[in-house]
């Protein structure tokens, strides 16, 4: 009985003394963990927050204001140069222009609008709505301030298309654009033709 008991308390120490080394591995790698690889994520992050304020402080400055600046006058200035008729050829793609008359400028208050008409006879509607998303997307300026849609006339009476068939549209369109007169005056001088403006 005295023999059972000591090999009791010993299987009971010898547990003990397990689970204090298992407890102590597992308090060693967690010491490990917090003192070198969250000291280095820490340090990364304070790294990144560095050259957050970093980059504020350049945006901030008047140097880099200045040059946004500079930007946005060139980028309006080169894009003044293109006329709405230029922007409306450009992005015209597959469709014929059955009517596409001068543009007529108008004044008022420092800016001038330009408005022109176009007519498209007998063209799939996806080719029309495409080319007007084309316009608005190439020139911001540009807007549309009519759009009319006719089915294309076919002896018959029906609208339906035969099978096999695209169905052709007929389209009158006029787009506006406005711009102010200052930047058009500074390039009077380099156009010989300012009626195309």
């Amino acid at each position: 009985m005295a023999a059972k008991s000591a090999n009791g308390s010993s299987e009971l120490l010898q547990i003990l003394i397990l689970t204090l080394f298992i407890t102590g591995g597992f308090l060693a790698v967690a010491c490990l963990v917090f003192m070198f690889l969250i000291p280095g994520q820490k340090q990364k992050a304070d790294a990144a927050q560095n050259d957050l304020k970093n980059l504020i402080v350049s945006l901030r400055s008047k140097e880099t204001i200045e040059q946004r600046k500079k930007y946005l006058a060139f980028k309006e200035d080169a894009d003044s140069q293109r006329s709405l008729r230029e922007i409306l050829l450009g992005q015209k793609g597959p469709l014929d222009f059955s009517t596409f008359n001068s543009q007529k400028p108008r004044q008022e208050k420092g800016t001038i609008t330009y408005t022109q008409p176009v007519a498209i006879r007998e063209a799939p509607l996806q080719n029309l709505v495409d080319f007007i998303a084309r316009v608005r997307t190439a020139e911001n300026s540009v807007s549309t301030a009519k759009i009319v849609l006719n089915r294309k006339s076919r002896r018959s009476t029906s609208f339906i298309a035969e099978p096999g068939e695209t169905p052709l549209w007929n389209a009158d369109l006029t787009f506006v654009m406005s711009r102010n007169e200052e930047i058009i005056k500074k390039y009077l001088p380099k156009k010989a033709d300012t009626n195309n403006q």
